[in-house]
């Protein structure tokens, strides 16, 4: 152990491309920390692709970025499987200690790149998916009809756990740790794993923004007479539940005679043209503005009255965390993972039930109606963001796990 307390730990971070989403930030703040901390660090992108602001900020902060795609390793935008033997050459070829994969696309081949090189991984759960809670019942079903071929096996116990094991690490391979950003992702992830359960741990994200940051030059300027809603995140219909957020403004407009409502939409996504389709459809052209994607979107949140998060599903929304260190008041669906763990209702935010577009309009026209109520909820959303979520008390805790991780 003495040893490594003179050796540079390497960490390797693993991302499929560089966009200013959610835990592209969230890699940015965690490489920050490591090599403050001393680390070496060294981030693959996978597929190659995404903002060049993003990967000068990497390198700004001393990280080496390794780009698989420019290499010839990786081509195409597709990460298939097979994709984990570049990713293990070069992890062996840099010198990583530790594969961290921060993002869901990129547990699998991370998971199985450290399985091959014997390198310890760590992969992060950054979204819980509606079918997961039954994931563990699906494998049951499996598992008896696979006993039921198998009567003169008399340790189905035994049986059924290398069952569960070899499809986990067809999977993810065989991680150290598997860290969830919910406390609801962990349990259901257990429950459908039961053999990993003293091998996943919550690590919540967090955030920081910078005085740099908040006070960039900004290209986007809202009308302050109007009541400004937004949205930031990926442009998908399905999980993010744009077409609810429109189907509540279409409400608040002509039913609920709230014309002065305007809704700006920061990112892209598959669905965007789907969504431009919908709000021309809805006659919301003049009350809906697309942002695109912004490598540093605060500026533009900062100066709304409201900022909605209508998600059918998510891990632990750092769109969300991030509007509410900003000190604007948010109102988020009610989902089973994610927003219930940041928000309690009515003191630091506004919970609607999922797939509830008139709820959530009402919860939009009382916020427009309540200027006073609105400053105390996003006053109470920025104290629960600092006591709880902080960015320094997230790298502090990975750092501690990868620590405890070399030094075995």
């Amino acid at each position: 152990m003495d040893s490594f307390k003179n050796k540079k730990v390497t960490i390797g971070l693993v991302l499929p491309y560089l966009n200013s989403r959610g835990p592209d930030r969230q890699a940015l703040n965690l490489a920050k920390s490591f090599v403050a901390k001393g680390a070496k660090v060294v981030l693959f992108v996978v597929q190659g692709w995404g903002l060049d602001s993003m990967y000068q900020a990497f390198k700004e902060v001393g990280v080496t970025v390794v780009n698989m795609r420019n290499s010839n390793v990786i081509k195409g935008k597709v990460i298939k499987t097979s994709s984990f033997l570049p990713l293990a050459i070069l992890a062996r070829k840099y010198g990583c200690d530790v594969l961290l994969s921060r993002a869901g696309r990129t547990n699998r081949i991370c998971g199985l790149a450290g399985l091959m090189t014997f390198i310890p991984t760590i992969l992060v759960l950054v979204i819980a998916f509606p079918h997961l809670r039954s994931a563990r019942q699906l494998n049951e079903s499996c598992f008896k009809r696979l006993i039921y071929s198998f009567r003169f096996l008399k340790k189905y116990a035994f049986f059924r756990q290398t069952i569960f094991k070899l499809h986990f690490m067809k999977n993810f391979g065989m991680p150290r740790f598997v860290v969830s950003v919910s406390r609801e992702t962990l349990d259901n992830f257990a429950a459908s794993y039961p053999f990993m359960s003293n091998r996943i741990i919550t690590i919540p994200n967090g955030v920081e923004i910078s005085v740099e940051e908040l006070n960039t030059e900004n290209h986007v300027d809202l009308d302050r007479q109007k009541f400004n809603i937004c949205f930031s995140g990926s442009m998908e219909m399905a999980r993010k539940g744009i077409d609810l957020l429109l189907e509540a403004l279409r409400l608040l407009i002509f039913e609920f005679g709230r014309r002065n409502v305007y809704l700006t939409l920061i990112g892209t996504g598959k669905d965007e043209a789907k969504i431009k389709a919908l709000v021309q459809e809805y006659g919301l052209i003049d009350n809906v503005m697309f942002a695109g994607e912004q490598r540093n979107p605060y500026p533009i949140i900062k100066q709304c009255d409201v900022f909605v998060l209508p998600s059918r599903w998510e891990g632990l929304p750092n769109a969300l965390l991030e509007a509410m260190s900003l000190g604007v008041c948010c109102i988020a669906a009610d989902c089973n993972t994610g927003p219930r763990e940041i928000i309690e209702n009515d003191y630091d935010g506004i919970l609607v039930p999922v797939d509830d577009s008139r709820a959530l309009a009402h919860a939009i026209a009382n916020m427009e109606s309540e200027p006073c109520r609105r400053k105390e909820l996003a006053d109470n959303g920025l104290k629960t963001v600092i006591d709880k979520f902080s960015y320094q008390k997230m790298a502090d805790a990975y750092y501690e796990l990868i620590m405890r991780i070399v030094q075995c």
